[in-house]
């Protein structure tokens, strides 16, 4: 065997190998690659359902504390009611026992005689500081008067 014989075959050989390794790339390669994808499809499914599972077990549990703080909110409501109802039977007993009731005509007759009466007093104080306040401005006015008649020179 020559030089020229060993070098082909080399070539022959390395050119197998290259044609081997593209070939199991092609079709070999994607089976495992088709197999890591179905890996990872069913690690995706599963953490899915899993998140999917918490997230109802979340809202069930919201659900209900939710509606135990509404039946408690109703609950308190419907005692207030009862409460308002009792004090108002209550005060209506009592205004019928302890309190006379007028009508509307009288309770205005008896606001407007005693804001009347209120208001002439307040009359009769503002009528006499206008008197006082008058007969102030009527002095002033004539001291004023009579010193320009004293700085006016006289004409003869």
């Amino acid at each position: 065997m020559n030089s020229e014989t060993i070098a082909i075959i080399a070539v022959c050989f390395a050119g197998l190998t290259f044609v081997a390794n593209i070939v199991e790339k092609i079709f070999g390669g994607s089976a495992k690659l088709a197999s890591n994808f179905h890996l990872l499809d069913k690690a995706t499914t599963t953490q899915i359902q899993q998140l999917r599972d918490e997230f109802l077990s979340r809202v069930l549990t919201n659900s209900d504390n939710a509606r135990v703080g509404f039946e408690a909110i109703t609950s308190n409501i419907h005692m207030i009611q009862l409460g308002h109802a009792e004090f108002r039977a209550k005060m209506a007993e009592d205004l019928n026992n302890y309190m006379k009731i007028r009508t509307f005509d009288d309770i205005k007759a008896e606001l407007k005689r005693e804001f009347n009466e209120k208001h002439n007093d307040l009359k009769a104080d503002m009528h006499d500081g206008f008197e006082r306040l008058e007969k102030s401005v009527e002095a002033v006015s004539m001291a004023i008067e009579s010193a320009r008649k004293e700085r006016q020179p006289k004409k003869e």
